[in-house]
């Protein structure tokens, strides 16, 4: 899995549709689940999101203006830090 963070702005993967989601403070983490072959670019808008893989050790922090992508099989869970929540774009695609 690629773990480097970017600040960049690159365009979508292709045949991928973004998705926009806000993220909550007090909200329950928010699962993603990749399949084989699928990948996915996970950019922040605003605020700061804490991102963990199950079977992962490692934990990332991500903030606003930076990007990871996210390779499956895998299943991630993502959250907001801080008290302001965070704002995040999905753009799925194949690889």
């Amino acid at each position: 899995m690629d773990t480097t963070l970017r600040t960049a702005t690159q365009s979508a993967l292709p045949g991928s549709q973004p998705q926009t989601q806000d993220l909550l403070p007090e909200q329950a983490c928010q699962l993603l689940q990749l399949h084989r072959h699928q990948c996915a670019r996970l950019q922040v808008q605003r605020g700061q999101l804490w991102l963990t893989q199950e079977g992962r050790l490692e934990d990332r922090h991500l903030r606003g203006g930076e990007y990871t992508l996210l390779k499956g099989p895998g299943r991630f869970h993502l959250g907001a830090l801080g008290p302001e929540g965070c704002r995040v774009q999905l753009l799925r695609g194949a690889r």
